[in-house]
């Protein structure tokens, strides 16, 4: 939630962000969110969830995709045959996503 709550509100200070296996909160909190969004909606966002999460269902993190398409938002939104974990695949795609978003180091 903290990804969502503190990325989407102050855009500013993040060049992207990344959510793995999170919610942003229940239909009120959503809407104190919603209330206070910023007028770019830009910012590149990363959102990896398991298939099989028994934590937190995965219609949970398409309804946060659906909820940020609805605001204007351009999610990159990836579904992977696993549970409640972060394994390679998320890690190849989160570094592919951030060589996108990221200036090449010096």
């Amino acid at each position: 939630r903290m990804t969502y709550r503190c990325g989407l509100l102050h855009p500013e200070f993040f060049a992207g962000l990344a959510a793995f296996a999170t919610i942003m909160g229940n239909d009120e909190e959503n809407g104190v969110i919603r209330n206070r969004l910023p007028e770019d909606r830009s910012i590149p966002i990363f959102i990896a969830h398991g298939l099989n999460d028994t934590n937190l269902a995965i219609n949970e993190a398409r309804e946060v995709k659906n909820f940020l398409e609805a605001e204007g938002y351009r999610p990159d939104f990836n579904e992977y045959p696993v549970g409640h974990e972060i394994n390679a695949e998320v890690v190849e795609d989160l570094a592919s996503w951030i060589s996108q978003i990221l200036p090449p180091a010096r």
